[in-house]
């Protein structure tokens, strides 16, 4: 695809493993690759200048999710548990979670590994059993996340859980549904709920799919904005839209803002831990209020109205794999490039 379509850039990849290997080819092709979710900070720390994350790292969600559970634990002492999956994503996270337990001095008190897609959790939930943990922390994809929350609230009605990055997934809040909406999970977007653009894209994105936008959409939106911004100051020059990726950070998107450290991983920190339940209920569309009405029509948001590329860079055809979008089929079609 990169070779024949010669795309101008490359938006994705759906997590951390596909842009460990996306990042091989836009290294040999000299392709800026600009990541919505992958939160494994190794894939900007290769010594690829092409790739950007928008996606606060791995480390940044394990600093704040040690003082979360420290903090709970001298209200309620009791032990922690961290519990993860063995595919790629799951171990850089929990690997970033043990080294910001081991900087605080302490470690979780039992750790379990579980392959991916493993339906037999028997051993595991009799070892977490006789543990008898206070805390537990399940870091997996959205569906084994969701089957072992389930599974643990059953076996442990009375431990507090925290999740990890996809357990802020629609797919998660699907398959969990009421076990889940207790699990603390890291506030990776942090949309303002009067700006105008947001409540336009939230709305718009829940008369299309029928539920409020997940992190990964927002940030694959960000992500998208930021990309066509620095397309069209650059103009079809692969090495000038990198350079305008660095010199438009910080960029203001309807998640947050994303600024880029040398490596080009966005460097947003302090990130809150909060329930399935609040987080949900803070994406959910609200009756628009009359002065937002009047805003949304006199003022235009900094972030922009959608863009003809064609119309931009005056060409009736722009190669097709120009984006590559890791939640292209999550996005309503006014917001597909």
């Amino acid at each position: 695809m990169v070779y024949e379509e010669q795309p101008l850039a490359l938006l994705g990849s759906v997590d951390s493993a596909s842009t460990h290997l996306a990042e091989q080819v836009v290294a040999k092709a000299n392709l800026p690759l600009v990541s919505p979710v992958a939160t494994d900070r190794t894939a900007t720390l290769a010594g690829v200048p092409w790739i950007f994350a928008c996606a606060p790292s791995d480390d940044a969600i394990a600093d704040a999710l040690v003082e979360a559970v420290r903090t709970e634990r001298r209200e309620s002492p009791g032990r922690c548990a961290l519990v993860h999956a063995t595919d790629h994503a799951s171990r850089m996270t929990a690997s970033a979670i043990r080294r910001a337990f081991s900087r605080s001095g302490w470690l979780p008190d039992y750790q379990f590994q579980v392959p991916p897609g493993a339906r037999d959790l028997t051993r595991p939930l009799a070892a977490l059993l006789e543990a008898g943990p206070a805390v537990v922390i399940v870091i997996a994809g959205a569906e084994d996340a969701a089957r072992w929350v389930t599974a643990v609230q059953i076996a442990l009605p009375e431990a507090r859980l925290y999740g990890g990055p996809e357990a802020g997934r629609h797919r998660f809040r699907e398959l969990a549904g009421a076990a889940g909406e207790t699990v603390r999970l890291p506030e990776l977007v942090r949309p303002d709920p009067d700006d105008p653009a947001w409540v336009r894209f939230r709305d718009e994105f829940v008369a299309a799919r029928g539920h409020p936008p997940d992190h990964a959409a927002v940030l694959t939106y960000d992500a998208t904005r930021l990309l066509i911004e620095a397309i069209r100051r650059a103009g079809p020059n692969r090495a000038r839209i990198r350079e305008c990726l660095i010199q438009l950070s910080p960029w203001r998107g309807l998640g947050g803002e994303i600024c880029f450290d040398r490596t080009g991983q966005n460097t947003r920190a302090g990130l809150r831990w909060v329930t399935a339940a609040e987080q949900r209920r803070a994406a959910a569309p609200r009756r628009r209020r009359k002065a937002a009405l009047n805003r949304s029509h006199s003022k235009r948001s900094a972030t922009p109205e959608a863009l003809d590329l064609r119309a931009a860079f005056g060409v009736r055809r722009l190669p097709a794999a120009l984006f590559v979008s890791p939640a292209s089929h999550s996005f309503p079609e006014p917001f597909r490039p």
